[in-house]
């Protein structure tokens, strides 16, 4: 089988689906849209699956724009907060216990938000 210049990867049972470059996703989607799918799947994978290059080519439009040296493509670039003012009051909580030398653990945490959100109630 030709390569069209494209490095095929090792195949091996034990490789895991990572972070991978967004050079990289560019690459096999572009080898995608020429011989499809299950070609590039045949060509990259495995640790690459039919079902993440499809879904890399519904990304494609939106990997042309985003710099080559990130790994990551987050869709909505985070979550939208539902509850601001209880945020960042906790985050301002969080803050002065770390700075004053006090333990900050996650029921700490969830402790603090439900009482924020009675108060805020």
């Amino acid at each position: 089988m030709a390569n069209y210049g494209y490095k095929q990867t090792p195949r091996c049972a034990t490789a895991t689906i990572g972070t991978m470059a967004i050079s990289y996703k560019r690459t096999v989607v572009f080898y995608a849209r020429q011989h499809g799918n299950r070609a590039a799947e045949r060509m990259f994978g495995p640790p690459l699956t039919e079902k993440i290059i499809r879904s890399w080519r519904k990304q494609e439009d939106d990997l042309k724009v985003v710099s080559r040296q990130k790994t990551r493509y987050r869709v909505c670039g985070g979550v939208l907060v539902k509850w601001p003012e209880l945020e960042e009051e906790l985050k301002n909580c969080v803050v002065n216990n770390r700075s004053s030398g006090l333990c900050v653990s996650t029921k700490i945490i969830i402790h603090h938000a439900k009482g924020i959100a009675e108060r805020l109630r």
